[in-house]
């Protein structure tokens, strides 16, 4: 796949902020809903033929419009800091695994629904995804949290865990087309499963010392959602913040959703949080931080909804049994996980399309290029 041309967005420092308020307008109608067979025949990340409908946030600011970010224009991205990496929840893996998909050119997906780390290998037109068992036996869930923090570097670095040969072998064919250092050209965007506040930050300084380029410092997209009780942020999770500063390239904070929260004192602990953070980051001074309201745009009108309840907005499999057939031993990326499907949770619209996580992206891509642009905190 070709990269695409290197525009800066069209709009100015204020106008890239990543908190304003708007609304979502219709941009390209569906032609095709997606229906229980085709969410059935569908696997991880998989691509339809027909467009679903594409919804766009147009923030209130009349100056402002965000920009729509290619791929070429996120390889670029990639091309600075090495790596992305997204740490969090469940509701952070599904904006992983949209950019996944927007990296690939999918509009259509399911989640798997599996707690664990992924990662994911980019060069030129090759590219490669695997996913960490998340216990010492076979079994996917539940998920250990002990084991999980304890594979990051083994697993990163490609030691341990599925798929690791077959990635090697595919990755190869970046060190030979048009004569490619690999080294230089491969570039990763990978997703830790760390929910709360004390082990997120344990695993992202982990993760951090861990990487081998010297030049990679990573975006980091971090996030402290529902799993995570109070309303109160640890001054140790800030420390950790200020101390992995300088070796990244920005931190984004991810706002939590709130509109849909059913739970009314959980509710207050999560609007008191975000207001925390974004208060904490608007004080900083150094350009390395980017709050992004999707507490906002989840309220804003027309707003895309997401599965029944309140937490995701991408569809996903629940699952009978689900398991790593050859556990962590596995080198090769043949049945690199398997189940038995219980049922698949659609969204509302019956689209599959996550049209709020592909927003969410455009907003934390337009931040990141107007920082960067202005020369911002390398």
């Amino acid at each position: 796949m070709a990269h695409g041309r290197i525009d800066p967005p069209l709009c100015g420092d204020r106008c890239c902020r990543t908190d304003h308020h708007g609304e979502f307008k219709l941009v390209g109608a569906s032609n095709k809903t997606t229906s229980r067979e085709d969410m059935y025949s569908s696997s991880l990340m998989s691509s339809m033929d027909s467009n679903p409908a594409k919804w766009q946030f147009q923030p209130s600011h009349k100056k402002c419009r965000y920009t729509e970010i290619n791929r070429g224009q996120v390889m670029r991205l990639l091309s600075k800091s090495k790596s992305i990496v997204v740490i969090g929840d469940s509701t952070m893996r599904q904006l992983y695994l949209r950019l996944i998909a927007m990296m690939r050119g999918q509009k259509r997906m399911l989640d798997l629904h599996v707690h664990t780390h992924i990662q994911y290998f980019v060069c030129r037109e090759v590219d490669f995804l695997r996913l960490s068992t998340n216990r010492g036996d076979k079994e996917a869930s539940p998920s250990d949290s002990w084991f999980l923090k304890h594979i990051i570097s083994a697993f990163f670095s490609m030691e341990i865990g599925p798929g690791r040969e077959d990635a090697a072998r595919v990755l190869s064919e970046c060190s030979t087309t048009r004569g490619a250092n690999q080294s230089s050209s491969l570039s990763q965007i990978n997703y830790m499963q760390a929910p709360l506040y004390m082990a997120q930050a344990e695993m992202l300084q982990t993760y951090i010392k861990s990487q081998k380029q010297a030049d990679a410092k990573p975006i980091c997209v971090v996030s402290v959602g529902f799993r995570q009780s109070g309303s109160d942020v640890p001054a140790a999770y800030l420390q950790t913040l200020r101390d992995v500063e300088d070796k990244v390239s920005r931190i984004v904070y991810i706002g939590v959703p709130t509109v849909d929260v059913r739970n009314q004192a959980q509710k207050k602990e999560l609007v008191k949080r975000n207001e925390f953070m974004k208060g904490w980051i608007d004080g900083q001074t150094n350009g390395k931080y980017l709050y992004v309201d999707v507490d906002a745009l989840a309220s804003a009108p027309n707003a895309p909804r997401g599965t029944k309840g309140w937490k995701h907005y991408q569809c996903w499999i629940e699952w009978t049994s689900s398991q790593f057939p050859f556990g962590t031993d596995n080198p090769s990326g043949m049945s690199q996980f398997h189940g038995s499907v219980e049922r698949i949770h659609p969204d509302v619209q019956g689209e599959c399309a996550d049209e709020m996580n592909r927003n969410i992206w455009q907003i934390i891509l337009n931040g990141l290029y107007s920082s960067m642009n202005n020369g911002e905190a390398s």
